[in-house]
């Protein structure tokens, strides 16, 4: 598979029809979803049945068809209500590969990789519900699903969904402003990390672009109000742990330049003021000498390398 190619997803139409027909009959697909059709108007009847409850869609690369993916609103009337978010929107998403010269080269894990952000940053969580059998099961929990719970014979995982944007906030004498912070999360399931530093940013709120949403955590965690915008630089996404329960990250981080060498901050949230420990600029060097956690792990090396002339911007590590 070659990472650099983006999937397309097209809602279903009537010209999709026959080829859902001829997937959903093949041997492997009806013993999974037991819904084998006897003729087209069956899937035309369910796949394009209008409801705006339901978001259908063909998965493609580079114009060849080779999956659906659905996304669906999980209302408080619905069966799996116990499991939304109390925060927000919770979506749940069926997948299959139709074209099994897809199988077992990692496309399952892009479409899901690729379909959470095209669904907009109003989902707030995300629900999955393979059969307690599946092979998917694993596919879920790479990605960073958590297992909630059961329905008949579906297990029911979840995962949280934030969009952040943070600032790779510099001085005149090119240091980076990062913070201290202190928090129960955990980087990759094995090892807490109590103690970290990372850049000034935070989650993008309802109603705000990343432009406003940057400006917003500029001044609110470093008391910064002078700064200029630069370039988009890195961008990535992850799963943390928040207090035990799957949070996938969608970042960007933007170069921000300043005159100001001091700080404050008076504007914290009292939230944040119950994790905050330290800010300071640091240069390069001391990012890359220092054994002091820092996230992401790559950002000395990533900021040497564009400074440096490197490409930018980039997907990196989370």
């Amino acid at each position: 598979m070659n990472n650099q190619d983006t999937l397309t997803f097209e809602e279903v139409s009537e010209r999709h029809v026959p080829l859902l027909f001829s997937w959903l009959n093949s041997t492997r697909l009806k013993d999974v979803y037991d819904e084998g059709y006897s003729s087209q108007e069956g899937v035309l009847c369910k796949y394009l049945a209008k409801t705006k409850l339901i978001k259908r869609f063909i998965v493609s690369l580079k114009g060849s068809s080779f999956g659906y993916i659905q996304a669906y609103d999980v209302l408080p009337s619905h069966e799996y209500a116990k499991y939304r978010s109390s925060k927000g929107v919770t979506k749940g998403i069926d997948l299959f590969i139709g074209d099994e010269a897809y199988l077992g080269e990692g496309y399952e894990f892009q479409m899901l990789k690729e379909f959470i952000p095209f669904l907009g940053r109003e989902v707030d969580r995300v629900l999955v519900d393979p059969l307690k059998e599946n092979s998917s099961l694993l596919l879920f929990k790479k990605y960073g699903f958590k297992e909630l719970g059961s329905v008949n014979d579906h297990l029911i995982l979840a995962i949280d969904i934030r969009y952040t944007v943070r600032a790779i906030l510099i001085n005149e004498q090119k240091h980076i402003l990062l913070m201290k912070l202190e928090d129960n999360i955990t980087i990759d399931n094995s090892r807490p990390d109590d103690h970290f530093w990372v850049t000034i940013g935070g989650t993008i709120e309802k109603g705000e672009d990343e432009i406003q949403a940057l400006k917003r955590e500029v001044q609110e965690e470093a008391g910064i109000y002078n700064f200029v915008i630069g370039r988009l630089a890195f961008y990535g996404e992850h799963t943390l742990l928040f207090h035990h329960f799957p949070v996938r990250h969608f970042e960007k981080f933007y170069f921000v330049n300043t005159k100001e060498e001091s700080t404050h901050q008076d504007n914290l949230t009292e939230n944040e003021k119950k994790v905050f420990r330290d800010v300071r600029f640091w240069s390069i060097q001391q990012l890359l000498c220092t054994d002091e956690i820092v996230y992401p792990r790559s950002l000395a090396q990533e900021l040497a390398n564009a400074f440096s002339g490197g490409l930018i911007p980039k997907e990196i590590v989370l």
